[in-house]
């Protein structure tokens, strides 16, 4: 599977595009994660585990 990755535009903190760095990169026109945009951000969805959460939940 490949790594999904979200672009969230800063301005309004909504999530503009969602899928692979190539993906999102080729959609922009840009050759790498560098050339983006200050107006959005670059980040990886946090919800794929959940397993240390409830580890967390538990220790706390």
């Amino acid at each position: 599977m490949l790594d999904r990755w979200q672009l969230i535009n800063r301005e309004t903190d909504t999530v503009e595009m969602e899928g692979s760095l190539q993906e999102i990169l080729e959609e922009l026109d840009v050759p790498s994660p560098e050339e983006i945009s200050d107006q959005y951000t670059l980040t990886k969805p946090q919800n794929h585990s959940t397993g240390d959460h409830e580890k967390r939940r538990v220790n706390e």
